[in-house]
């Protein structure tokens, strides 16, 4: 019982997490555990970072067998700044392509008050980043992206559903966005196959059970 996790659902689908401390001291041992001849197959890594540190070492291990070919995407959110630090999670974000944020977390990691005025001052500062994608739960999601010199947001409406039980919801989406992506979609079709994808997800009670 002590390694597991507990997910509480409100009438209305929302979740509470109640994760067991001993969670964070379940991990990967770097570089034993990690099999790079399968990691070097892969044309994105998505990452949430909760161990930053096999993160960091599978990242940096792929890029130098596949330089920029490869593409790293990072799905943050805030509980990681609170285990990491500002500092280091900044510093991951370094090595990443497509930041796909919850709103809190990308606020609290700027420390802006909007998440769209959030995603813009990240995006200045961090030129290697090509998109951020905030997940915004039943608003849908804001993709900020360069156009030449500038950088460009908008906003694409979520589904309209009844939601169930959110858990996983945006595991779905980062998903069906990353596919999208590799495939070369434009941000419209990847958006709403994305938010279509998460919105699915919580049709049902359990983590994949609505994408069934």
């Amino acid at each position: 019982i002590r390694d597991r996790n507990f997910i509480m659902l409100t009438d209305e689908g929302d979740k509470a997490i109640i994760q067991s401390p001993y969670y964070l001291r379940t991990r990967l041992e770097v570089p034993q555990d990690i099999d790079l001849d399968h990691v070097y197959k892969a044309k994105l890594i998505h990452t949430t970072a909760v161990h930053l540190e096999v993160s960091e070492y599978v990242i940096q291990e792929a890029r130098k067998n596949k330089g920029e070919e490869l593409l790293v995407s990072f799905d943050l959110e805030k509980q990681v700044i609170s285990a990491y630090g500002q500092e280091k999670i900044l510093n991951l974000i370094d090595l990443v392509d497509i930041l796909v944020p919850q709103k809190l977390g990308i606020m609290e990691l700027t420390q802006k008050e909007y998440p769209a005025e959030a995603a813009k001052a990240l995006m200045e500062k961090k030129t290697n980043l090509k998109l951020i994608v905030v997940t915004l739960g039943g608003e849908g999601c804001l993709i900020t992206y360069r156009k030449g010199s500038s950088i460009q947001q908008k906003v694409f409406a979520a589904f309209n559903v009844k939601p169930i039980d959110v858990t996983g919801a945006g595991d779905a989406f980062n998903a069906a966005f990353a596919v999208g992506y590799l495939k070369g979609w434009d941000f419209v079709k990847i958006a709403e196959i994305a938010n279509a994808a998460g919105a699915l997800n919580c049709l049902k009670i359990g983590a994949r059970a609505g994408m069934c």
